[in-house]
């Protein structure tokens, strides 16, 4: 069933997120914060949620997540390369945002206006976009 895989990957997701919350504090204060029983349990609750999740989508009939994929070493590659960039692009749209605001005093509306230009070119030009579909075609291009 969809929904047993469904449970398990958000009560992964649930565990891994909310067992790192409290960990904010600083100095001596962290190691306190990482070894809290509350820390642990929720922790745990993430790595037995993983597991389950993992064995689970094996012997599914249509699972959420066909894990075949992952023997393919190009798509291995291009998912580590594309969660990189993602995680890269993030990063330097928050930079860049809180230097319009802070440095260059641009309000929050005008700093996100910035933004705009890059978006509209990445939805053109992308694999999926008008322009980029035709030029992934031409260049051998392939769906996984």
């Amino acid at each position: 069933m969809l929904a047993v895989g469904c449970f398990f990957i958000v009560g992964g997701r649930l565990g891994d997120v909310f067992g790192r919350r409290p960990v904010l504090p600083t100095g001596t204060a962290l190691f306190a914060a990482w070894t809290a029983a509350r820390t642990l349990v929720l922790l745990a609750v993430a790595a037995v949620s993983g597991v389950l999740f993992v064995l689970r989508e094996r012997t599914a009939r249509h699972p959420l997540v066909d894990l075949r994929l992952f023997r393919d070493v190009s798509f291995d590659l291009i998912t580590t390369m594309g969660s990189v960039f993602n995680m890269g692009y993030a990063v330097t749209v928050f930079i860049a945002t809180l230097y319009l605001q802070g440095v260059r005093g641009l309000s929050a509306p005008a700093a996100g206006t910035v933004f705009l230009a890059p978006a509209v070119v990445v939805a053109l030009a992308g694999p999926t976009g008008p322009v980029g579909t035709p030029v992934a075609a031409a260049n051998g291009g392939r769906g996984v």
